[in-house]
């Protein structure tokens, strides 16, 4: 089973579903939904957040970049 992980954003709430997968076969492919919401902050304003998915032994990771235009 690979548990969620997301670095905390300050003005970024980012919800994820589901918080947890578990792979049955080889190859599988499963899905997740991830939901951004952001408070308003000055144009060009950049933050980075880091997406991670671990079973304790290997870790898969995203990250995640906001710039708001």
């Amino acid at each position: 089973m690979y548990k969620v992980s997301v670095s905390k954003v300050e003005s970024v709430k980012i919800s994820l579903k589901p918080i947890s997968l578990t792979f049955k076969k080889p190859y599988e492919k499963l899905t997740y939904a991830v939901t951004f919401a952001a408070s308003s902050l000055p144009w060009s304003t950049s933050l980075f957040a880091r997406l991670e998915w671990s079973d304790g032994k290997h870790v898969v990771g995203s990250p995640i970049a906001f710039t708001w235009l």
